[in-house]
C-alpha cells in the first residue's frame, strides 16, 4: 500500500514524518520517527523498551470508544504499521491522541556536541493546564469519555541517558 508522507525533521539519521492513512475509511495521521537503529525509549504506554521506530497516532473521535476497548489498540496499531511496511510488529512504542497531526510542534537546541529534539502535540482546549494549579480530569459515563485529552511530548538526543536520566524529574 502507498501512503502518503511529509517529512517534519531529520538529523543524523534520525527522520520523523507524518503519515497520512486510513483505517475503516476513517482518515488518521501517525508520526512516525525513524531511529536508524533500536534504541533504549522510555514510554508512558509500553515502559523501557528496545524498539527502532516511536509513533504518536492521530485518531478523530470516531475511533475513540473502539481504541479504549480491550485489545483493539494493538490490532489497531498493527494495522497502521503494517500499512507503513518496513516496522516490524513489536518494534516500535506508540503513543495516542485526538490531536491532529498537522498541529505538531517541533522545537530543537543544542549544546556543543549535543543536540535535543521535542515533538510535542497538546490538546489545549481539553487540558491547557498549569502544572500544580489547575486539577486535570477525564470523565467516563457509560464507557463514553468526556473532556478527553492529552499532551504528548517525544524527546529525541544524541546523548546516551541513563535509565535514571530518562526517568528523573
Amino acid at each position: 500500500m502507498n501512503v502518503a508522507f511529509r517529512e517534519v525533521w531529520s538529523r543524523d539519521g534520525v527522520t520523523a514524518r507524518i503519515y497520512y492513512q486510513s483505517y475503516g475509511g476513517i482518515n488518521v495521521k501517525t508520526l512516525l520517527i525513524d531511529l536508524a537503529q533500536r534504541r533504549r525509549v522510555l514510554s508512558t504506554m509500553h515502559g523501557m523498551v528496545n524498539v527502532r521506530f516511536v509513533c504518536n497516532n492521530y485518531a478523530p473521535p470516531d475511533l475513540w470508544c473502539a481504541l479504549h476497548s480491550q485489545g483493539f489498540r494493538e490490532k489497531y496499531l498493527d494495522t497502521l504499521m503494517g500499512q507503513l511496511g518496513g516496522v516490524p510488529p513489536h518494534d516500535h512504542a506508540c503513543l495516542g491522541t485526538g490531536v491532529d497531526m498537522d498541529d505538531l510542534a517541533v522545537a530543537s537546541d543544542e549544546y556543543r556536541d549535543v543536540w535535543v529534539t521535542a515533538l510535542t502535540t497538546a490538546g489545549v482546549e481539553s487540558n491547557a493546564l498549569r502544572t500544580g494549579i489547575d486539577k486535570a480530569s477525564t470523565y467516563e459515563v457509560d464507557g463514553v469519555f468526556e473532556r478527553v485529552g492529552t499532551i504528548n511530548i517525544i524527546l529525541i538526543t544524541n546523548a546516551l541517558l541513563t535509565e535514571a536520566a530518562m526517568l528523573g524529574p
